[in-house]
């Protein structure tokens, strides 16, 4: 992943970015203090150990974060120099 250099861009530029990597960052805080896992039900309803569900969240958390920076630096190429 590139480094985000955020010197000289605009104001309104910065309150964008920000916004987006915050809102990436409550998604992730919400994912993981969750308490509302029962290992019995996710295993009945997904199949799978409740531990490889909360890998595949995890996994999933990843990709999206870099989806929202590679998108942060494609719609703000400056940040990306």
């Amino acid at each position: 992943m590139k480094p985000i250099n955020l010197v000289g861009i605009p104001r309104e530029d910065l309150l964008v970015i920000a916004e987006r990597a915050c809102a990436i960052l409550c998604t992730i805080a919400n994912n993981v203090t969750t308490d509302e896992t029962d290992r019995k039900k996710t295993e009945d309803d997904f199949g799978l150990d409740a531990s490889e569900v909360i890998e595949m969240a995890h996994d999933n958390m990843i990709l999206h974060s870099r989806s929202v920076l590679s998108r942060i630096v494609k719609d703000f190429p400056n940040v990306g120099s």
